[in-house]
């Protein structure tokens, strides 16, 4: 798992490469907290290049809607989920439940 973090403020931009699940956790979150912790930016979650996803990366995902919903400006959006990534939260029931955009450059219309 690579996992890449651009600050273009007001975004804080998560580009996932490999694979999103248990083992992965400590690494995202050790980059991920303090962003949450600032309480001030828009986070997008870049899935162009996420290979798969397991029930550990469906509930991050979960984690950080529920943290950016709680601060002034804040909000999580996901771009670019692949098929087999889509498939999970389709089948998981949660694709309908965050903000997708099709590519990085939508989300940051």
């Amino acid at each position: 798992m690579n996992i890449e973090l651009n600050l273009k403020p007001p975004y804080a931009i998560f580009h996932f490469e490999g694979k999103l699940g248990f083992a992965e956790l400590a690494s995202i979150r050790s980059k991920l907290n303090p962003i949450l912790h600032e309480a001030k930016h828009k986070i997008i979650f870049d899935l162009k290049d996420l290979e798969s996803i397991d029930s550990s990366g469906v509930a991050l995902l979960f984690h950080v809607a529920q943290e950016t919903s709680t601060y002034k400006g804040g909000s999580f959006a996901l771009t670019a989920p692949g098929e087999f990534v889509k498939e999970v939260m389709v089948l998981s029931g949660i694709y309908d439940k965050f903000l997708i955009h099709s590519s990085l450059e939508e989300a940051l219309k």
